[in-house]
């Protein structure tokens, strides 16, 4: 009996090519999408949970409350909490901190041969009690517990000693945070890429003692987690963030807080972050994407199936006279649908590793990493697999297989209505999905280009970013000298317009904050001041007019002698209106001092506008500019005469070797690279333009089945009207005005639902568009001619058809 039912399928399967092809290519493509898109959202879900303490770690986070109740979060938090917290609770058993001032990427020296190697930390030695790693060399219980230890990744080891074995080997940093001369103390095998916590050395913790630092509760630039034992819950432990906050940090209007680890990743929007996070919303938002599409495809099936019906009615009509039993029936019609979905689902399996090849890349996840770890992609094949069967090819089997033989037989089947309304709910649904995700990619694409013309209010047009060496400025006078040579040396080259020297440059974010004092007060009056923390940034006196940043009040820096250079400072209009200045000429002049260092005195010397020098996914923040030459040289930032920049950059480049051996030469373009803070949104609209036009292409497949069907089971009607004079437009109009009352109605739906998940993603921005109706209306617009030229195909079609056969047939 298999054998019968097996043959009669593939015989009708390959008897209509078109529906099977049709129906092959969609569900293959939507079984193909939902698998790459759910690797996809796999991935993400199981972010930072390679450690198996992962649901008992914690980390500390701080909070800045202003004057009107707002405030700032920041990932970054102060050196003396760990300890404090380790040493205050029972519930804590361990803790580790991260740190490397913004220096995450270092360059090792090794006779006399240096080599960078990004992601360096220095950590406690309970970072590898808390998340294990598997050691190649050495002992993970020691390695970090003295000064100037080093634990290598594998990679890392093999660029700097072209080997693993290198426990004891030596090995010198040249200048920065991590200036000094370190021993390996261990090798790990390289870490898997999906957490925050990427590394390839870790030096010991108790290095930045040894140079001269202790625990404090004024500086805030590393990271603090925790780990609490099992079960252990978390109130005790706010308590006591909270009374820290009392004890240490109230002055500065600052609390500390705690999250899950395992939260950070999907859960967190703090500044400072280690690395841009994922968001949850895009991850749940892409995984109902998957289901959709799966469901068009699957729906599509079911219109198709059924807009055969009237050539299938009579093969049923004929097997129920000749003695089968509708369960025969059934299983006939299960079994065609069997062989076409596990064709479709082998055909997805096979273009998956291309695919997320593919997608791994755009997306920046290595998503082919983890596809063979388990039985993850078997599951939720079946799992596909099995939706198919009870969702596609259920409901056909059934209404097929339970027509009455004489009404068939008797031609009466043609004008049976049943089912309509569940074809036609099953196409408004289609649409509602492809309308979504359309306007979708319209607010995202309207957003990004937002994005890019907003005015920043400073200049990054042929200005050039050039990391200085590390090197110990702060330290070393020799060096500093040398740097500082250098720099003139460049600023007197033709085509340099303006070169200016800051700790921080556009797009790289503000490096520096007020150690957790609450920023400043305005001296004479310190009831206006606002309690708020001051961003503070070094730069030279050139920056504004390099970055041509306007003035609102006053001037550049006074440099007339070494007192002037050190008590003038330049602020920007939001530092002003929290220092409580009521306009910017009246703060021209005025004393300023820090509330935990009242013998600090300095002066308003100008206010400058706003700017950007993070992306506009976050505020402006109030900032204190001023003039430190030490610190000053973290970057270099040239404005050139365009024709002459690529020779410029060409003489730098080829002169940085001798004067600066041991550090590469790195510089970039600011416009470019501050357009790559949205590379994650332009990405995410990438995905959602690609899934709207797969999904609208997939709904145009069902709603051409359902245009078939309809024509079909008018034949007569159309027929007849042609007989008494109607029109083929005439008769296309008939037809088409159905569909495009399913489209109209899709918008309606999808309209309120895409309102409110746009919403929330747009409140990622802190400077964004609003949404506006005709966005709603150029989606609809999409999807009434998707409509009209897939049903106008078969309207067409039937309104061109001789009257005589329509009749004769019936």
């Amino acid at each position: 009996m298999f054998r019968t039912h097996l043959k009669i399928a593939l015989r009708n399967l390959l008897k209509d090519r078109a529906f099977s092809t049709m129906n092959l290519l969609g569900l293959a493509v939507s079984m193909a999408a939902c698998l790459a898109i759910l690797q996809f959202v796999r991935y993400e879900w199981n972010y930072d949970r390679n450690s198996p303490y992962a649901e008992q770690i914690w980390r500390v986070y701080c909070e800045t409350i202003t004057g009107d109740g707002q405030g700032t979060l920041d990932a970054n938090t102060h050196s003396a909490i760990g300890p404090a917290l380790y040493n205050s609770l029972p519930e804590v058993t361990d803790f580790t901190r991260l740190y490397n001032h913004n220096e995450d990427e270092v360059t090792f020296v090794r006779d006399g041969k240096p080599a960078r190697i990004t992601g360096t930390w220095m950590a406690d030695p309970g970072f590898l009690r808390m998340f294990p790693q598997e050691f190649l060399s050495g002992d993970a219980a020691s390695c970090l517990a003295e000064p100037y230890s080093l634990v290598l990744t594998e990679s890392a080891a093999r660029t700097l000693f072209g080997s693993t074995d290198i426990v004891g080997q030596a090995i010198r940093v040249p200048g920065g945070v991590f200036s000094g001369t370190y021993t390996v103390k261990g090798v790990v095998a390289n870490p898997l890429p999906n957490t925050h916590l990427k590394f390839n050395a870790l030096a010991s913790y108790a290095t930045w003692y040894a140079q001269g630092n202790e625990d404090n509760w004024d500086n805030y630039w590393g990271y603090t987690y925790f780990l609490t034992s099992p079960g252990a819950p978390a109130g005790p432990i706010r308590q006591k963030l909270a009374e820290f906050s009392e004890q240490h940090l109230k002055e500065g209007g600052l609390r500390l807080h705690m999250q899950r680890f395992t939260d950070i990743h999907l859960h967190s929007a703090l500044t400072y972050e280690i690395e841009p996070n994922g968001s949850a919303l895009t991850v749940h938002f892409l995984a109902a994407v998957a289901v959709l599409i799966l469901l068009i495809a699957f729906f599509n099936y079911v219109n198709m199936t059924t807009a055969r019906a009237i050539e299938r009615a009579k093969e049923v009509g004929l097997r129920k006279v000749a003695g089968a039993s509708r369960l025969q029936l059934a299983a006939q019609f299960l079994l065609e649908g069997a062989l076409l979905n596990s064709t479709a689902l082998l055909m997805a399996l096979a273009a998956l590793p291309p695919l997320l090849i593919w997608f791994g890349r755009f997306s920046g996840r290595p998503l082919m990493l983890f596809l063979e770890v388990d039985n993850w992609l078997a599951a939720v094949s079946l799992a596909i697999f099995a939706a198919s069967l009870f969702i596609s090819c259920l409901y056909p089997a059934v209404v097929l297989s339970g027509y009455r033989p004489a009404q068939v037989l008797k031609g009466r089947f043609a004008r049976s209505s049943k089912g309509q309304p569940l074809r036609q709910g099953l196409v408004v649904f289609q649409f509602t999905c492809s309308t979504i995700l359309i306007i979708a990619v319209i607010v995202m694409g309207r957003q990004l280009d937002f994005l890019k013309k907003h005015n920043l209010g400073l200049s990054l047009s042929q200005v050039v970013a050039v990391k200085s060496p590390e090197l110990d400025f702060w330290r070393d006078t020799a060096s500093y000298n040398h740097l500082s040579a250098f720099h003139h040396e460049v600023s007197r080259l033709p085509g340099v317009r303006s070169m200016a020297l800051s700790e921080a440059v556009p797009g790289l974010g503000i490096s520096g904050i007020s150690g957790g004092s609450g920023g400043l007060q305005w001296s004479n009056r310190p009831e206006a001041s606002t309690q708020a923390s001051i961003y503070f940034l070094d730069v030279s006196p050139s920056f504004f007019e390099t970055y041509n940043i306007s003035f609102l009040a006053g001037g550049i820096f006074d440099v007339t002698s070494r007192e002037a250079m050190h008590s003038n400072v330049i602020i920007n209009e939001s530092a002003r209106r929290v220092l409580g200045f009521p306009d910017t000429i009246g703060a021209i002049g005025e004393p300023i001092a820090f509330e935990r260092h009242p013998g600090r005195r300095m002066a308003v010397r100008g206010v400058v506008a706003d700017f950007h020098i993070e992306g506009l996914k976050e505020p402006t923040r109030p900032t204190l500019y001023y003039l430190n030459p030490r610190l000053a040289k973290g970057y270099l930032s040239l404005k050139m005469e365009a024709p002459k920049a690529p020779a410029i950059l060409e003489r730098i480049k080829s002169k940085w070797p001798e004067v600066f051996p041991l550090s590469p030469f790195e510089f970039w373009y600011l416009d470019e690279h501050f357009e790559q803070q949205y590379a994650a949104e332009q990405k995410l609209s990438a995905i959602f333009r690609l899934f709207a036009g797969l999904a609208a292409v997939v709904a145009g497949i069902g709603l051409f089945g359902l245009a078939a069907f309809t024509a079909e089971q008018r034949t007569k009607e159309i027929g007849i009207r042609k007989v008494l004079g109607a029109s083929t437009a005439g008769i296309v109009a008939l037809l088409t005005k159905d569909f495009l009352k399913l489209a109209v109605l899709a918008l309606a739906i999808a309209s309120p639902l895409a309102w409110y998940l746009l919403e929330k993603w747009l409140q990622d921005f802190a400077y964004r568009i609003e949404i506006q109706w005709w966005m709603f209306a150029l989606a609809g617009a999409i999807g009434v001619t998707v409509a009209l030229l897939t049903a106008s195909f078969q309207s067409i079609k039937a309104g061109m058809a001789n009257p005589v056969e329509s009749l004769k047939a019936e």
